[in-house]
């Protein structure tokens, strides 16, 4: 199952939508990358290899990923740099002659392989999109500069009635609004 750059990118937006400053969360989201695509041990492990140290990211649709395309690594890179460096799709070419491989055979290979090459193609517009935010101006979030006793002033002269709402709940509101307590 091909992890596309739509899941990739609203995986990514859901994780960043809470951060202060999403500059470094790129960085860090890049470098997880770059360990993917940069890790000595790709080969697959069938538990006779003897690699105790096997690729692990801290994402999880990293992992996803991994774990789909190890067996066609060299077929993964190739479609990831395909559209790294040309910023455009290509289609995988299907195997169409090989001496004593049934045409059963032929289809599964390429279905395989077609399925390694396109997420490749995905992981390829997927980095491309973080470093066009990489390159962005900083998206920090901006807070008021007024301290707590000009931010309810402002609140009185807006005539804001609480009579209504318990202490807790009016408390709950005052807090996010002079960005204090929990």
């Amino acid at each position: 199952m091909i992890i596309d750059f739509k899941t990739l990118q609203k995986d990514f937006n859901s994780r960043s939508s809470e951060l202060k400053n999403t500059k470094r969360f790129v960085e860090d989201e890049l470098k997880q990358v770059d360990l993917l695509l940069n890790h000595s041990n790709y080969a697959p492990d069938f538990g006779m290899s003897g690699l105790t140290e096997r690729y692990k990211s801290k994402l999880e649709n990293l992992n996803r990923i991994y774990n789909c395309v190890q067996s066609g690594w060299k077929i993964f890179l190739w479609g990831y740099e395909k559209y790294y460096y040309n910023e455009k799709e290509t289609k995988y070419r299907r195997v169409s002659n090989i001496n004593d491989i049934s045409e059963k055979h032929l289809k599964s290979f390429n279905d395989e392989n077609e399925v390694f090459h396109n997420q490749g193609l995905e992981l390829g517009k997927y980095v491309l999109w973080l470093r066009k935010l990489e390159n962005e101006p900083s998206t920090e979030k901006e807070y008021s500069t007024l301290s707590p006793e000009q931010k309810l002033l402002a609140l009185h002269y807006l005539g804001l009635d609480f009579r209504d709402f318990t202490n807790t709940h009016v408390a709950n509101v005052l807090s996010q609004i002079l960005n204090v307590g929990p």
